[in-house]
């Protein structure tokens, strides 16, 4: 058999009638260019004469020859041209290979191949080696098999072709659909349009098989089951096949096809579960899956990583809402309406129509359903009736033994014009011993107010120093009233507060600390939450002043005189609005998504009625019979704002108190949590400020460490 030659930089050298000139695999295979060929003794067979075969030309590729021409050698230039050279070094050297054996490099270096591991490459002919991704091999040794794959007899390495006819059909059936331009099935977390980008990137990016699997993905967020199919059927041994049979079985699932689903779910955990689990375990778990006892549900996020078993998640989020089996138990169903109210959050807005469709059309009425429909109309503004999906719901995971995910909590407190029988023994401050300071005849600048238990007391030294060293330096007579409520505080936590409002008076610093404290009838986080809200209405009759709630582990940066100078002279009100744009309008989440964390009331003429609307809001609210009373203080704040402040929205002067620069310091703002917040001297070294004030700074170093 002839044999072509093969130049050190991968090209091929050929020739016609006026010149010698390199040529890529593909011109030699394809007719367009002649190659230079030598038979099996290296006599040239066809090419000029006036070159001259020399063999031994390398010791590390013997079969190698280099092209002498009057005492100079034929060189290869990386540019694809040649010269004559007088030595004979690699770029000098070529390689004689078979003529049967161009087929197979032109195509192995003219589209892109896929190994056994699913990666993808293009190979490239250099330094007389064929280069496959990470993988060198020498050229010697494929084999061509009818269905179009290779094998490499001397390294056993196989390649099929990718792109192949599976993703060709699975392309055509997605620009099918995109010219169709409609599905069968209401949209949710894509829409159709989508596919055009997604189609192009598969096309454009053919050795990316990721990119079709995010287009099975769309396929199946947009109801093309049977292109999502296509797109994975044409992926098996190009990704992970426990991943595949997961996504194939998701596929099903969302088609409504439950016996196929089960059936790739079972074989997804069986391929999966072999890394981690015995036979046994596998085949419990696989009569668990045909039984209806775990669900796809059980295979998902900490779930599936508990179970020793899980998958990628890409498309995890077709389940949702997804149809829950009649045989599901209370725990699937406790799980799949906590999956549903989470996928809510992060539910297009142009989806959230139909995904209430869905969940109703395949689940009928939950708690969770009632209060999603709740979420929807009241971010279109119904009020009216979004309080009856609110009452609905309540009432529906009450009796039905569920409970709301926590950022939902704020269902059982929300208040509607539902009227609600007393709570027996309702949230009450009113006996609660205050300890007022002598006050200067002045008004504060500002009062601040806060509130907490006798654990979460060791916040308040670092809080007070960090508030007395930021005044220390304002202009008299302005001075900075805190006001605390503390929930069953201890003896040392009362003496120390009296001593420090004493000490304050006595220096005539620019700050006074009054508090009250007593016992709260159910004392708990939510309850402590709102001690900020009972004591306000005592505080709104001694003062005429803008007031500031906070939550107790806050601190006050040095510049805060001057934040609230800005404050009061620009703004009436400000709150965390978090899910609220400019104009004043809810964009996401909920009613009670209204953030309590430090909020300013400017308005000082208003404050008695708001700080009593505010009291009356905890007491009505707050109920030993609901599951949780957890956001009671947001529904609060919420509901208030909404009555007194959010209709005078246009002619009033809002701050948008997650703005910078931040008018009190919290964990979040320092990337902390609340123990590293605590322990942080960043803003305030306590010791010089109570050393000064003449209180221990180790009583109050020791009153600010947790328990």
């Amino acid at each position: 058999m002839p044999r072509f030659l093969l130049s050190w930089h991968g090209t091929i050298l050929c020739h016609d009638t006026t010149r010698l000139f390199l040529a890529l695999p593909a011109m030699a295979a394809t007719g367009f260019a002649r190659p230079v060929l030598l038979d099996e003794a290296n006599d040239l067979v066809e090419g000029p004469s006036s070159i001259t075969v020399v063999s031994g030309v390398a010791h590390d590729f013997p079969d190698a020859i280099g092209l002498g021409s009057g005492g100079g050698f034929l060189t290869a230039i990386p540019d694809e041209t040649l010269r004559l050279s007088e030595a004979c070094d690699r770029w000098e050297q070529f390689l004689p290979l078979s003529l049967d054996m161009l087929p197979a490099l032109n195509a192995l270096t003219s589209r892109s191949w896929m190994d056994r591991e699913g990666h993808v490459a293009r190979g490239r002919l250099v330094e007389f080696t064929l280069v496959l991704g990470e993988m060198r091999v020498t050229p010697y040794g494929f084999e061509a098999a009818p269905d179009g794959t290779l094998h490499h007899t001397i390294t056993n390495y196989f390649l099929r072709p990718w792109p192949d006819e599976k993703v060709a059909r699975a392309l055509s059936a997605g620009l099918a659909a995109l010219q169709i331009g409609k599905t069968d099935r209401e949209t949710i977390w894509a829409q159709l349009p989508e596919l055009a980008r997604q189609i192009t990137l598969v096309l454009a990016e053919p050795d990316q098989p990721g990119h079709l699997y995010y287009l099975a993905r769309l396929c199946t967020l947009v109801g093309l089951f049977a292109e999502a199919d296509l797109c994975l059927e044409a992926l098996a041994g190009a990704m992970n096949e426990a991943d595949r049979l997961w996504a194939r079985s998701i596929v099903a699932k969302s088609a409504e096809d439950e016996e196929a689903a089960i059936l790739l779910l079972s074989k997804a955990f069986t391929l999966g579960g072999r890394a981690t689990l015995d036979d046994a375990a596998i085949e419990h778990g696989v009569a668990r899956i045909f039984s209806r006892d775990d669900t796809h549900r059980d295979f998902m996020g900490i779930l599936g990583k508990i179970r020793g078993v899980s998958f990628n998640d890409a498309f995890d989020l077709a389940l949702v809402p997804g149809k829950l089996s009649p045989h599901a138990s209370h725990e699937t169903k406790a799980a799949y309406y906590e999956a549903l109210e989470a996928s809510w959050c992060t539910c297009p807005q142009a989806g959230r129509s139909a995904f209430i469709t869905r969940e109703a059309r395949l689940n009928g009425v939950s708690h969770s359903l009632r209060l999603i429909q709740g979420h929807d109309s009241w971010l279109n503004g119904e009020v009216a009736e979004a309080n009856a999906h609110y009452d609905a719901a309540r009432i529906l995971a009450v009796q039905n033994g569920f409970e709301f995910m926590h950022f939902n909590c704020g269902a059982y407190s929300w208040l509607t014009d539902t009227p609600r029988p007393p709570e027996p023994y309702a949230l009450s401050v009113a006996s609660w011993r205050w300890h007022w300071a002598s006050l200067p005849e002045t008004s504060p600048e500002i009062c601040l107010v806060a509130g907490c238990d006798a654990t979460y007391f060791r916040f308040v030294p670092k809080l007070l120093a960090s508030l007395i060293q930021a005044t220390a330096n304002a202009e008299p007579p302005a001075f900075f009233h805190l006001v605390l409520g503390i929930a069953d505080p201890s003896d040392e936590q009362v003496t120390f507060l009296k001593a420090c409002s004493a000490a304050l008076v006595e220096k005539n610093l620019n700050v006074r600390i009054s508090f009250a404290c007593g016992p709260l009838s159910y004392p708990d986080g939510a309850s402590f939450s709102c001690i900020r809200y009972l004591i306000l209405p005592e505080i709104a009759k001694r003062h005429a002043c803008p007031v500031l709630t906070l939550d107790i582990d806050a601190m006050i940066p040095r510049e805060f005189p001057g934040l609230v100078s800005t404050l009061k002279a620009n703004y009436d009100y400000g709150f965390r609005l978090y899910a609220f744009d400019r104009e004043g309008r809810q964009f996401f989440g909920e009613p009670w998504g209204f953030g309590a964390g430090v909020s300013y009331f400017g308005e000082a003429d208003r404050l008695p009625q708001i700080a009593q609307a505010l009291h009356d809001y905890i007491i009505t609210a707050y109920r030993a019979s609901n599951t949780t009373n957890w956001c009671v203080d947001q529904c609060a704040l919420s509901g208030v704002y909404h009555r007194y402040i959010a209709p005078r929205w246009n002619t009033l002067r809002m701050r948008f108190m997650d703005d910078d620069p931040a008018i009190i310091v919290m964990p979040h703002h320092v990337s902390m949590d609340k123990q590293a917040f605590g322990a942080w001297n960043g803003i305030v070294d306590m010791a010089p400020v109570y050393s000064a004030l003449g209180i221990d700074p180790e009583l109050a170093g020791r009153l600010g460490k947790p328990a």
